[in-house]
């Protein structure tokens, strides 16, 4: 199975008959979807049917539609229209693909994609800004006006959470610190009182899950410990008091780490992993990628852009982000108003997308949007691109 968008599948041999079992090779596979399906289990994958935001195993994406609108809301798609959210990026081959699934597969009555920033500013009351997405593959910065975004205004860069686990477990190495999967750790409870770790091995347990359980540990350990500094962080002439965390089997002090690791967001440069970032990666802050958005647009919305600069993702909940982010913004345009929109609400800024979008779908003046099932029929994957900009 696999993680992608927030949800989660597994995969694992299975002798058991179930109608959601692929044959691949000889061997048939049962799946297992959402993160509460995800306990550890003996030669269990974890899959990702998302790369970046987009589509990378059709298969096991239906599997995730079929678990969140027959498994979990047990829906007849048939009776429901549908709306979709995607990344302003989305290439038009993914955009009619999806459409193809719904009208084919799941019979949709009618249909409509949104991209992402326009559903983070409609969450917000908005319908013109610049969005600053801060997730855990990708951050992504787009200018949106009346609704729209301006295609020209989008900027993708992986400086994003996943990229800040992999800076706080290369610091941990150099530390010597081992950081362990929960599920290896046990907790014993001696006859007085005291408890001790004892460390339990699972030779079945493949690869990709056990990075998965390692990912849990450090991202728990990010958003425990870590903050953003209110200005440039330099550890040679700021003392830091330093934390402790509950490693699985062994407590740590956090010290530099704290401001080191998030430090990366807004000066990339000081990474200290850079096994996985492409050569031709720009390494730019997402301070200046806001910037950049903003003046890729027309002078004349920029000041609209500014005053209404929307963040969201659960990347920008870690503490200190939006000061140190307002404080960067006001050196690169000081002559601007700047208004940083953000909810303090985690579960709304990391769910900004879908909150908008369920917005959006039940506004009356949305209901002649639709796209058909009719349409859909008649013209093909082409009523997609001139109906869902």
């Amino acid at each position: 199975g696999g993680g992608g968008g927030g949800d989660a599948m597994d995969t694992s041999a299975d002798g058991e008959k179930d109608p959601r079992i692929a044959e691949k090779g000889k061997k048939s596979y049962k799946y297992f979807c959402g993160v509460n399906r995800l306990g550890r289990r003996d030669h269990m994958d974890v899959l990702h049917p998302l790369r970046h935001g987009l589509v990378q195993d059709w298969d096991l994406l239906e599997r995730l539609y079929d678990h969140a609108l027959v498994d979990r809301l047990g829906i007849q798609t048939r009776e429901h229209p549908i709306v979709h959210t995607e990344p302003a990026y989305a290439p038009r081959e993914m955009r009619g693909k999806i459409a193809e699934i719904f009208f084919e597969k799941y019979d949709t009555p009618a249909f409509f994609l949104i991209k992402d920033p326009v559903c983070s500013c409609f969450a917000m009351g908005r319908a013109t800004g610049v969005v600053l997405d801060v997730g855990g593959e990708v951050t992504t910065t787009s200018a949106v006006v009346d609704g729209y975004v301006l295609q020209k205004s989008v900027n993708v860069s992986l400086l994003a959470g996943d990229r800040l686990s992999s800076e706080l477990l290369a610091a941990m190495k150099k530390r010597k610190v081992n950081v362990r999967p929960r599920y290896q750790v046990s907790r014993l409870l001696h006859s007085d009182g005291t408890t001790s770790s004892v460390e339990r091995e699972f030779p079945n347990v493949t690869s990709s899950y056990r990075d998965f359980a390692i990912r849990q540990v450090l991202d728990d350990l990010k958003r425990s410990c870590c903050r953003v500094s209110d200005s440039a962080f330099d550890e040679r002439v700021t003392s830091i008091p330093s934390v402790e965390y509950e490693l699985p089997g062994n407590p740590v002090e956090i010290g530099t780490e704290r401001f080191n690791v998030p430090e990366c967001l807004f000066r990339p440069e000081g990474m200290v992993n850079l096994s996985n970032v492409a050569p031709e990666e720009p390494l730019v802050g997402v301070h200046q990628m806001v910037q950049k958005s903003v003046l890729s647009c027309d002078v004349d919305m920029r000041r609209d852009l500014y005053s209404n600069l929307v963040v969201c993702g659960g990347t920008s909940l870690l503490n200190g982000f939006t000061e140190r982010l307002d404080r960067e913004m006001s050196v690169l345009a000081p002559t601007q108003k700047l208004k940083i929109v953000a909810s303090n609400n985690p579960v709304e800024r990391s769910f900004s997308v879908w909150l908008g979008g369920s917005i959006l779908g039940s506004l009356g003046s949305f209901q002649q949007t639709w796209v058909s099932k009719e349409e859909f029929a008649e013209v093909g994957r082409a009523v997609i691109e001139s109906k869902c900009p």
